[in-house]
């Protein structure tokens, strides 16, 4: 009996343990794309009641990355949305989507999530 509550009591410990380390809030970062004149990435989030989202359409430039389009979510619930920045003549640069949490006290939770990076023609 005594070996079936001490099985019980580490399995209850476990799940206490994966509960407390699971992230508390999801993402979707869509690989960027082209579409006519744009270059374009979906974005959503299910974020708990205290917090806020934000995520980036970026491109590659010498000296970093560039923020061309973004997006603020604050408050819990689930959002969606297409990010979309006009590239008409712009040339070819690398593009990503990142996407970030923040908690009530405005620290990242639990850290920035990028998009696979693509080379894109406008």
């Amino acid at each position: 009996m005594s070996y079936l509550k001490t099985s019980v009591s580490i399995l209850a410990a476990a799940i206490v343990v994966s509960l407390a380390s699971a992230p508390i809030a999801g993402a979707t970062t869509g690989t960027p794309y082209k579409s006519g004149n744009y270059v374009k990435a979906f974005y959503s989030t299910n974020t708990p009641g205290a917090t806020s989202a934000r995520a980036h359409l970026q491109r590659l430039r010498w000296w970093g990355w560039e923020n061309l389009k973004s997006v603020s979510y604050r408050g819990g619930g689930q959002h969606a949305t297409n990010l979309d920045w006009y590239c008409r003549g712009a040339g070819t640069y690398t593009y990503r989507l990142t996407s970030s949490w923040y908690n009530a006290y405005g620290d990242v939770v639990p850290y920035p999530i990028y998009s696979y990076q693509t080379r894109i023609a406008c």
